[in-house]
This record gives structure tokens, sequence and C-alpha cells, in this order.
């Protein structure tokens, strides 16, 4: 006949119950000390040993960075095991990656968004929503502590990877989490020139109140604008001299060219989000001389106007 064997463990006493059944596993439940929160751990002839829970809090690790922004993922917080506070490593993982521990494939990173090290040191390169893959690696001296003091936990059943023998806890040393990026931004102001028809857009407050003070109707934010990074793509401005217009494009050659054709480069007017969420749609008027481009957010202005015998150019830059 067999047995099935359930061990308790508190932080008072050692209680060993014996039961008659069937094949079954050995239960051991331990209390955290740190939080009053239990965990359970499980052996079974193939596996040994294992946490059935984390023995790491991330919750305060940051979950919100912006575009640009540099630092370390480094606010975990170790929970007991066994009344004891496990010393190791945390590493973070930027690709698809196998960890030998658990032989099971972590989480990946949205290529391009955030670059990681596995030391948690990151870059935030794009705005969205990423999944962050990390695991606690137990230092070897902590092993031989604990198997000193708490000699039941361990087996001698353990896969290759793990040593023999050694302590099952790698089921549940990763985790996984999400981090927003996300991008200071500042209001992209539109005007309107009732005389000639042109639309003029500007992040400067003052070119705004200027503009109104010599005719020009306001209009409101056209978009909300992100600042200057290294991941962001310049938004440029040119002038027509003669017509008294102004022109907006990301592409350097259509800069080249119109300055070839006598208008005024009139350099960086703002720049274009990383994130493609949030289009900004370009238009062409063929009937008019000043006021020959329009550029809006809104796909229901954009359909208008095509309906009013505008062409549709396109995507010019993203908003933020």
């Amino acid at each position: 006949m067999l047995f099935n064997k359930k061990i308790v463990i508190s932080t008072v006493s050692l209680v060993i119950l014996v039961t008659v059944g069937s094949i079954g596993n050995l239960y051991v439940q331990a209390e955290s000390l740190d939080t009053g929160e239990s965990f359970t751990e499980v052996y079974n002839k193939d596996n040994g040993f294992y946490l059935n829970s984390p023995f790491y809090d991330i919750s305060k690790v940051s979950k919100s960075v912006y575009v640009g922004e540099s630092g370390t993922f480094n606010q975990v917080k170790v929970l007991p095991i066994y009344k004891m506070t496990p010393k190791g490593s945390v590493n973070f993982y930027q690709n698809t990656a196998t960890n030998n521990l658990i032989v099971a494939t972590l989480p990946s990173l949205s290529t391009g968004t955030i670059a990681l090290t596995q030391g948690g040191q990151y870059a935030a390169q794009k705005s969205g929503i990423v999944t962050v893959a990390l695991t606690y690696i137990l230092s070897g001296d902590f092993k031989k502590e604990l198997l000193s003091k708490y000699p039941d936990a361990w087996t001698s059943n353990a896969p290759t990877s793990y040593g023999s023998p050694d302590f099952m806890y790698a089921k549940y040393s990763n985790q996984t989490f999400y981090v927003t990026v996300k991008e200071h931004t500042v209001p992209l102001y539109r005007m309107y020139n009732p005389n000639s028809g042109e639309h003029f857009y500007t992040e400067n407050s003052f070119e705004r109140d200027s503009l109104v003070k010599s005719g020009w109707n306001y209009e409101g934010v056209a978009e909300n604008s992100p600042i200057k990074t290294a991941y962001n793509q310049a938004v440029y401005r040119v002038y027509n001299p003669n017509a008294g217009d102004h022109f907006y494009t990301e592409n350097k050659a259509e800069v080249a060219h119109l300055v070839s054709l006598g208008w005024r480069a009139e350099g960086i007017a703002f720049y274009s989000s990383t994130s493609t969420e949030a289009p900004i749609y370009r238009l062409y008027n063929p009937n008019a001389t000043v006021g020959t481009h329009f550029y809006t957010q809104s796909s229901a202005e954009r359909d208008s106007l095509v309906r009013a015998g505008w062409n549709y150019e396109g995507t010019a830059w993203y908003g933020g």
C-alpha cells in the first residue's frame, strides 16, 4: 500500500501527518513572516519541491516611464522562504528567452519600445505598453544555508539543470508586469487667416498671440505634440515668401525641393510622436494658391474636405 505525506511548516512548529491512500503529493505550507501571507510548496517524484507563489514583491517597481527616459527597475522586494530572506539576483528579459530553471518561454518585450538589460537598466524608446519579464535567481550560498537549516525542503530527484540536491523554487521565481511608456507633450495651436485662407500651426504661444492681434482666428489645440527626444522625428516648416504660405513635413527631401524653388526653410516646427496611434492627415486644395495644404487629426474633417474637392495625401506625421 502507498502513502501520502503532508508536512506543515509554520513559524512555531513542524507537524507530520501520515495518511493512507493512492499515489499523491506531499504539501508543505510556510508562512511569510514579512507580510503574514502564506505560500504553498508542492513536492512530487518528478519535480521535487517548488514554490506555488512568488517569493518576491514587484508592486513598487516603476510601471510608467517616458520616451527618452532611462533608469533601472530595482525596486524588487524579496519575501522570506522558510523564515529566511533569500539572497540572489534579479534578471530581466528583453527578448523571448528560455529560463533554464523552469524550462519555459518568458514573455517578450515589443521590439523597439524599450531597451532592457538583464540587470534591469532600461531606455524608453517608443510610446506604448510592453511586458517586462523577470526572474529571481537564488545564490549558491543561500541554497547551502537553506539546506543546512531545512533539509526536508530538498530533494535528490531534481532535474540535472537544478543540481542535486536542490530547492525547487523556480516555478514561481519568474513574474511579468506591464510598463506604460508615455510621451511628454505640449499643445500644438492652430490658427486661421480669414483673408488668405491659410492655416498655421505652432507650439509657441507668443506666435499664437501675435497672430491673433494681427487678425488671425485662433482655432484651438490641433493636437498634443511630443517634446524632443532622441527617438522623435522632427517636423520642418518652410515658408513661401511670394504666396505667404507655410508648409509642414517630416520629409527632408520635400524641404530641399521647396527651398530650390524659392521657399525659405524655417527649421523644426515641432516633433512627431513615436507612436502611430494618432495620425495627422495631410490634404491639398488643387484650386487654391494660398493655404493649399491642411493638416488635421480629425478623420471627420479629412473626409469633409475630400468631399469638397480636396486631395487626401496620407499621413503627414503623428500626434502625441
